[in-house]
């Protein structure tokens, strides 16, 4: 079979052009291939730092809740020592207060957080002030007529 020399130099120069492009596509991923190497060295040491951390503050956590769990035990103790001494002193039964630790997810809600939104004249707009006296005293009657108001 026979080529035309024209068509013959414009198919070596696209294998040569095809050539080049390969040569360079497999430098550019021997050098993203080694980033991503130095990239995957660098989550792995942080990986392990981060886990060091976790075991160290878990480690830290044990120790402070049997602390926490042996104060409470002590209160514990002390208060009922307390109530057996009042006792015999006053001749009075009373209940002796028992301290438990809690953990913060089961803590109950803020219960100032919910009074928050509630006024002090909620039970009878009536006795909420009408302003202010030119005196800068509270009126509770009438609303004043040269006054601020509030």
């Amino acid at each position: 079979m026979f080529i035309n020399a024209a068509v013959y130099q414009r198919l070596v120069a696209d294998l040569q052009a095809l050539t080049d492009t390969l040569a360079e596509e497999r430098h550019r991923h021997d050098v993203l291939s080694g980033q991503d190497a130095d990239q995957l060295a660098a989550v792995r040491q942080e990986l392990g730092t981060e886990r060091g951390r976790r075991e160290i503050l878990s480690q830290q956590n044990a120790v402070q809740k049997s602390f926490l769990d042996f104060l409470c035990s002590r209160v514990n103790q002390l208060e009922i020592e307390r109530v057996l001494l009042l006792r015999q002193i006053t001749n009075l039964d009373l209940p002796a207060p028992v301290l438990r630790p809690t953990s913060p997810e089961a803590a109950p809600p803020d219960p100032a957080a919910g009074l928050s939104d509630l006024s002090i004249f909620e039970d009878d707009p009536r006795h909420a002030p009408a302003g202010w006296h030119n005196d800068g005293t509270v009126n509770y009657g009438k609303p004043p007529t040269g006054g601020m108001t509030s």
